[in-house]
Order: structure tokens, then C-alpha cells, then sequence
């Protein structure tokens, strides 16, 4: 850089000759697009086709997300693109939903393909097992079915922007649940409405805490196979799917006992 000065009795004058160098080059300025977020990637499923189209045009209107996929139900094939698409968003409206376990039947096969999927649930019912067994199950976004499309936006948005959703009606439920799972999960049960064994009732509080076979083996000092073979005989007992259902029902049962007992 040159900086020359001029005297001539008048106020002194500066003049800069900026050399052409790469480092004091004009940096344009990029377009606005190349700031824009990245849109969020959704999938909507829904067996009702009248609630699936009108889940995809609320979606559309949005310019925050871009629909990937529509569908009926979440078969192999749909699995495997939202899969594929990695971290996305998935609106799901499950209908003939009755019990827990029929929830888990359709969502632990979904959650274990698609591991980063973030999943809405839209149009649940008010009942604090199902939405329990949703949360437990990884669940994100938990919409009751007489929601607005304003609530139901609201809830989308807030999964997108790495948040959770659900209706403060369940909170209560939520907290008392957590309470419950501790009870279970840090000490015995006081009751034992489904008939455990001795053994089976000592593996409960370690299933809880989501222990595999082997390190309950190994704190039991048994055998594997004899953890799998106890856990058959109690997921039977207990009528549950899995392992986390039947910690689910074991819990409830123990705490339908002891209202019972006030």
C-alpha cells in the first residue's frame, strides 16, 4: 500500500493506491438463497384418504417443508425411502388404534428401520397408555384428534425446529409415569398382579433400565439363554409384544394395585 501526501499550503491531501490483491478483492454478495434454511423433508401417511390429502396440503403451503412421500400406510417399500432420506419428518395418522400394544406393533418395526426419522403422531386419542407407550417408543410430536390445523402446524413446526409436541392435558401422566418407572426401575415391586416368579420378578427392574440379556445374565450370574428364557415365559404372562410393553403393563398393573389398596 502507497500513501502519498501533497503540501502545497493547503489542507494536506491523502491519496491511497491500492495495489490489486486477492486479499482486499470485493467479496460479492451471495444471493439470498444461498442463506435460505434447508427445507424439512416430510412424509405424510394417513389410510384415510380425504385426511392424508388435506395433511399434504397443509404441508405445501408451508415454504419451510417439501413433501418426499404420501402414502396409506407405512409398508416395506415406504419404509425403505424414508430410510433413505435420512433425517426427515414423518406425520403419521394411525387409525384403529385400541390399545397399546397394537401402537407398538405398528411403530417399533418403523422406529428400527428408520432411526432418524422424527415422527408426528396426528388425530391420537386422549389416553394416557397410548401416549405414553408413544413417548417411550421415541415419538416426538403427539396430536389429539379433536386438534385445529393451527395446532397441528404448530406441532409440525416444532419438531422441525428440534423441539417436542404434545397436549398439556398429558402432561400430568407424563410426569407421574416417570415417577412409577423410577419406583420400578430403583427397587421391587409391591405387587405381583401377573404371577412373576421369584427370578422373573428380580429381572423386571433391570429390563426397565434397558439392559441387555447379557449384562442381566451377568449381574444375576446366569446364563444367558436362562435371561431369554425367563423373559419369554414373562413377555407370556404378562400378554406384551416386548420388553418395553411388558415393563408398561407390569407397571400399570402394580399401579392400579396399590390405588386399589388406599
Amino acid at each position: 500500500m502507497e500513501i502519498q501526501i501533497e503540501d502545497s499550503g493547503a489542507p494536506a491531501e491523502i491519496t491511497l493506491n491500492i495495489p490489486q490483491n486477492s486479499h482486499f478483492a470485493a467479496v460479492p454478495t451471495p444471493p439470498d438463497e444461498s442463506y435460505a434454511v434447508p427445507k424439512r423433508g416430510v412424509f405424510v401417511v394417513a389410510e384415510n384418504r380425504l385426511l392424508r390429502d388435506l395433511l399434504c396440503e397443509l404441508i405445501a403451503a408451508q415454504p419451510a417443508f417439501t413433501l418426499l412421500g404420501i402414502g396409506a400406510a407405512a409398508d416395506s417399500h415406504f419404509t425403505v425411502k424414508m430410510a433413505e432420506a435420512g433425517d426427515a419428518m414423518g406425520l403419521f395418522f394411525l387409525s384403529k388404534l385400541s390399545t397399546s400394544e397394537q401402537f407398538v406393533a405398528q411403530i417399533e418395526p418403523l422406529r428400527s428401520n428408520c432411526p432418524r426419522l422424527r415422527i408426528v403422531l396426528i388425530g391420537m386419542p386422549q389416553d394416557p397408555s397410548v401416549f405414553l407407550t408413544a413417548v417411550a417408543s421415541g415419538v416426538v410430536g403427539y396430536v389429539q384428534e379433536d386438534a385445529s390445523t393451527e395446532e397441528v402446524l404448530a406441532a409440525v413446526e416444532a419438531v422441525a425446529r428440534g423441539e417436542v409436541a404434545c397436549p398439556r392435558q398429558l402432561l400430568p401422566a407424563l410426569f407421574r409415569s416417570i415417577a412409577s418407572r423410577n419406583a420400578i426401575i430403583h427397587g421391587p415391586m409391591d405387587s405381583n398382579p401377573f404371577g412373576l416368579s421369584r427370578r422373573e420378578c428380580e429381572l423386571l427392574p433391570l429390563v426397565a433400565r434397558g439392559w441387555t440379556n447379557k449384562q442381566i445374565a451377568a449381574e444375576l450370574h446366569v446364563c444367558e439363554q436362562t435371561v431369554k428364557n425367563h423373559l419369554r415365559r414373562m413377555l407370556r404372562k404378562a400378554g406384551a409384544a416386548n420388553r418395553m410393553a411388558m415393563v408398561e403393563r407390569c407397571r400399570h398393573a402394580a399401579t392400579r394395585a396399590a390405588a386399589a389398596g388406599l
